[in-house]
């Protein structure tokens, strides 16, 4: 049931991603049910499913060009729920990873499933850190969370940002989308968002994929992302089987 600080959780197997388990309420309703009985009636309680874009997410980033992507790079989540794109990223050599979102409860488990994963977690790389973000040399990957709105994640330093299911109401597609270039312009980087190909919010994709390239985004590609079926949806996601689409895009540099 739960207690007056942390909804009931449980660890449920997260194969065949490389993740040993993830952290997570039972269900979206038991964790409204929670969240009521404690009065946290204007909370969302949708981050206790991993949604079939952010499964998908983490599993592209398991493949050949995601692991390319992300090995050896400062890497941010944004919205990250679960954060399972972002402890994938961190199990196949991401330099560092900070989890990105604005429930506590969300990075409460997130990070919780790092711990259960043997994956190091500690604070928010900082500026001194610029100079050694290079994984090849052998020091595990740390994760660490940041409860923040996009607005407020500016001073980041990363060079991939990973997104699924951001994409949901049109008024807030600009600041998002000004978020990611203001975290990738100052060093280069590679944005991998995935969304439902019917969107939740029909238009946002086109509207965000425009806000990108205003922001300087180039090679701005959409395509089908290649899932594992058994991945999408593993843990509680809705609508598992539907096709999910990734959108790449570069900043500072051109493929």
């Amino acid at each position: 049931p739960g207690d007056a600080l942390l909804p009931p959780l449980m660890e449920v197997p997260a194969a065949p991603l490389p993740l040993k388990a993830v952290v997570k309420p039972p269900d979206v309703d038991s964790l409204w049910e929670w969240q009521a009985r404690v009065g946290l009636t204007d909370a969302d309680p949708s981050w206790a499913s991993v949604w079939p874009s952010a499964a998908a997410l983490a599993f592209h980033i398991t493949s050949k060009e995601g692991k390319e992507t992300v090995r050896g790079k400062a890497v941010a989540e944004l919205g990250a729920g679960l954060g399972v794109a972002g402890l994938t990223a961190a199990s196949v050599g991401a330099s560092s990873v900070t989890l990105c979102d604005r429930d506590p409860l969300a990075l409460h488990c997130a990070m919780s499933s790092a711990v259960v994963c043997g994956i190091q977690t500690g604070p928010i790389p900082s500026d001194d850190d610029d100079d050694d973000t290079d994984n090849d040399s052998g020091k595990s990957c740390i994760v660490s969370a940041t409860a923040s709105d996009w607005a407020n994640l500016k001073t980041l330093n990363v060079e991939v940002v990973l997104a699924s299911e951001v994409l949901y109401d049109k008024s807030e597609v600009a600041s998002l989308a000004q978020c990611v270039s203001a975290l990738l312009k100052k060093r280069g980087g590679t944005l991998l968002l995935t969304d439902p190909r019917r969107e939740r919010a029909p238009g946002c994709r086109e509207a965000f994929i425009s806000e990108i390239k205003a922001e300087g985004a180039n090679d701005v590609s959409i395509s089908s992302i290649d899932a594992n079926s058994n991945v999408v949806g593993m843990v509680g996601g809705d609508n598992n089987g539907e096709e999910i689409v990734i959108v790449r895009a570069n900043f500072g540099f051109r493929r």
